[in-house]
């Protein structure tokens, strides 16, 4: 089982910078005040404990010493918690952006898939959606010749069917679908 860990920033009369800490949810105000005599240069007697948000706003006075922090409302606003809170939303955006990507597409569609630093690849868009090998929404397309990595599975998990190395999964941002005149130009 694993602990909750707060991160605690703790501000005092006595210091002129404030004294940044990880602290265990299960903790009492007690044995946190214990902790924090030498930094504060105080008695746990004489200190006052309040709760404040990340921008300094008073919350509440911190009175019971036998409470855990957890339950006298005490959270993590760290900035690694922003971070986790945050790197969600984007993960999320990141998604819904790629699919949308997707949607352009139709199986069978003729494309060309440019991938930084390689050729521009010809090929049909023969697998869209999610997979099991990585996060994300991914295109399969079969190339026209033998520049790919498989035959259409990965990981023993079959999306489409191909022809062995002709077979490869991109971002949608990689692939661009092929019209009609871009077609008509080869013959």
């Amino acid at each position: 089982m694993t602990t909750k860990v707060l991160n605690l920033t703790v501000t005092s009369d006595s210091r002129q910078y404030p004294y940044e800490k990880r602290y265990p949810a299960s903790m009492t105000l007690h044995e946190l005040k214990e902790k924090l005599v030498l930094v504060v240069g105080s008695s746990t007697e004489c200190m006052r404990t309040e709760l404040r948000d990340k921008n300094g706003k008073f919350l509440s006075s911190l009175t019971d010493n036998h409470s855990t922090l957890e339950k006298l409302g005490v959270t993590d606003d760290s900035v690694r918690a922003w971070k986790r809170r945050e790197g969600l939303k984007i993960k999320y955006d990141a998604l819904a952006s790629a699919e949308n990507e997707a949607k352009q597409f139709n199986i069978g569609d003729r494309c060309l898939v440019h991938i930084s630093n390689q050729q521009e690849r010809k090929g049909i868009v023969s697998y869209i959606g999610l997979t099991k090998f990585k996060d994300g929404y991914w295109i399969g397309v079969t190339y026209d010749e033998p520049f790919g990595k498989h035959d259409g599975s990965v990981n023993g998990e079959r999306y489409f069917t191909c022809e062995n190395n002709h077979g490869v999964f991109v971002r949608p941002r990689d692939v661009k679908k092929c019209e009609q005149d871009e077609e008509m130009e080869e013959i």
